[in-house]
């Protein structure tokens, strides 16, 4: 059901648009980075192992936030077909055949799926485009292999990003966001991501992507001092041990989960001591939009019964839609 209590409040937009990184109204400059998506699915399990190595090692050397985007979008073949009209032909029923083949495609909805890499500096910074310039060229040569390929957004094409996702003002209510646009509006219903099982592949977000409906992911990562990340797990094993000694044991299923987040602790613990691994905050979030809301309350469920067959623990944020609104723009802050 919609829900009509809504408050305006301000969203995030381009006040000016360089070559190579737009700066935003929170005084923030942002870099984009576009990469190709890589099929999963069609890749052996040593090619996938292989591209697992190299985004583990792209966060082992991050000392600095990076978010990664995947943004859906409908894609009209009215250019398309336009041009196919004015071109000569002498096999007119096959081109008037393949002409309502695309017409059908578009009534069907064409989705089209874009992966970024965003990069911010504060404006307030000491050589802070220097900064931006060389944290985006140290990703795209970590990335720059065989498996991957990676171009930086610039000119005209970033400064259309911007504008695209750039926004004065929004709608919040209860649990989603409305923005205006021009003919209509686009709503958008966030969740994000609780808890991951121990044993999540690496094509989930590809799995959620493919819901019958718009969908953006964004994953925020942001590296953590490693003092601070061994206190914090140390005291959730000596939370998760000592709620196994105080358990019912019938509770088995309870039982189950805390020996398996002890069990995972440990692990964790044991990589950071022998410096195998760098600790990162990591956050998951997922927004279905679209101009209909009942298509948006329809994939949004799809997205809930997927997460929920994957086994994971998600939240959806009520009353804080805004929030949600900055943790999955491209241009705002987390």
């Amino acid at each position: 059901m919609f829900n009509t209590t809504k408050s305006t409040v301000p969203g995030v937009h381009v006040k000016k648009a360089k070559r190579h990184f737009l700066v935003t109204s929170e005084n923030q400059l942002v870099g984009v980075l576009q990469v190709d998506p890589i099929n999963l699915e069609m890749l052996s399990e040593s090619h996938q192992s292989a591209i697992h190595e190299i985004y583990r090692e792209l966060l082992d050397e991050l000392t600095y936030p990076i978010e990664i985007h995947s943004t859906q979008r409908r894609r009209s073949l009215k250019e398309y077909r336009e041009w196919l009209i004015g071109q000569k032909s002498s096999e007119r029923r096959h081109k008037k055949s393949y002409l309502n083949y695309c017409r059908n495609l578009e009534k069907r909805g064409i989705t089209t799926t874009t992966h970024y890499i965003v990069v911010r500096v504060d404006i307030r910074r000491e050589n802070c485009v220097r900064e931006l310039i060389s944290r985006l060229k140290r990703i795209k040569q970590a990335l720059s292999t065989d498996e991957f390929a990676v171009r930086g957004v610039t000119g005209k094409e970033l400064e259309r990003l911007g504008r695209r996702f750039g926004r004065r003002k929004l709608l919040a209510y209860k649990d989603h966001i409305r923005l205006p646009l021009r003919t209509g509006s686009d709503y958008r219903k966030t969740v994000y991501v609780h808890e991951f099982p121990a044993n999540i592949g690496l094509g989930w977000v590809a799995e959620i992507l493919r819901v019958n409906g718009l969908v953006d992911i964004t994953q925020a990562i942001e590296p953590v001092d490693t003092t601070k990340a061994t206190k914090q797990l140390d005291y959730l094993r000596k939370k998760s041990q000592t709620e196994l000694n105080i358990g019912h044991p019938e509770d088995y299923r309870g039982v189950n989960k805390l020996e398996s987040v002890s069990d995972d602790v440990e692990w964790f613990l044991d990589l950071l001591a022998d410096r195998e691994c760098t600790a990162v905050s990591y956050g998951a979030y997922i927004t279905v939009h679209g101009r209909s809301w009942k298509r948006v309350e329809r994939a949004f469920e799809q997205v809930l019964t997927l997460l929920r067959s994957l086994r994971i623990d998600y939240r959806v944020p009520v009353f804080r839609s805004d929030l949600a609104y900055s943790a999955d723009s491209p241009l705002a802050v987390d």
